[in-house]
């Protein structure tokens, strides 16, 4: 998920909720976080997206080796970066 997907995201459930306020009375957070989430202010934190039902999730990728021939590495090199990912339904 992009930080745009993150944050429309965030703007459907504040709408469905009917305000900022609203939004974030329901799941104990802070209107002012919310609101600076929503203008591009604050990345998206752990409290945003669990009340998103959203998860952080790390992906491991594997990358080209600097060597060109294989036999001398026997390791795999990969790269290792996080993103977020709606929760399994239960």
């Amino acid at each position: 998920m992009t930080k745009r997907d993150k944050s429309s995201v965030l703007r459907a459930a504040v709408e469905h909720e009917g305000s900022q306020v609203a939004f974030a009375k329901r799941h104990g957070l802070d209107r002012v976080l919310v609101n600076m989430i929503l203008n591009g202010k604050k990345a998206v934190s752990g409290s945003i997206a669990k009340a998103l039902g959203l998860r952080k999730v790390y992906v491991a990728e594997q990358v080209e080796s600097d060597f060109t021939d294989h036999s001398e590495c026997s390791e795999l090199r990969c790269r290792l970066t996080t993103e977020w990912q709606p929760m399994p339904s239960s």
